[in-house]
């Protein structure tokens, strides 16, 4: 049964890479870099005429392969400047619910901004923003007590640098 799925799956993201050709790979590089870029700035650097660039964008926004568009925040500027990626050590039968819960912790100058469940040991990988390091202790404390998480493993960034979606990678 888990298998079929997969394969139904699989086939689905086959399909629907099938279907996204070189131009489509370009025009997603460029509103990976900037998403409010104007349609007609992608048909003329693309030499298209702008209703082929609009009818290709929908396409890709109605097949999934654009989910969204989204502002890249600088957390710093908005008084959460402590940026973490916590790995959290959990012994549950139950991911969505730790997960759940951990979702739960809302407190001023602490912003879970995502939560994975991720393969290996840990199993669940988090990014954090706090506005201090009293904060995070804050938030360190309260994660602990939640059920089924063990312990943490925590790693600071320091610097962080975007690599460039090109469509060449694909």
């Amino acid at each position: 049964m888990v298998t079929y799925y997969i394969q139904i799956k699989v086939k689905e993201v086959v399909i629907m890479f099938s279907k996204v050709d070189n131009i489509d790979l370009k025009i997603l590089s460029i509103l990976k870099s900037n998403g409010k870029t104007p349609h007609q700035d992608i048909a003329e650097f693309l030499n298209f005429s702008r209703p082929a660039i609009n009818k290709r964008v929908s396409k890709l926004e109605e097949g999934k392969v654009i989910e969204g568009y989204e502002a890249i925040i600088d957390y710093s500027k908005i008084g959460l400047p402590l940026d973490s990626y916590v790995l959290v050590n959990v012994c549950t039968l139950d991911f969505n619910k730790t997960i759940e819960n951990i979702l739960k912790l809302k407190e001023k100058g602490i912003y879970i901004e995502s939560v994975c469940r991720i393969t290996g040991d840990k199993g669940i990988f988090l990014r954090v923003h706090t506005s201090s390091t009293e904060k995070f202790k804050d938030f360190h404390d309260s994660i602990l007590k939640i059920k089924g998480v063990v312990d943490t493993n925590t790693m600071l960034v320091i610097q962080e640098e975007k690599n460039e979606f090109k469509d060449n990678y694909i």
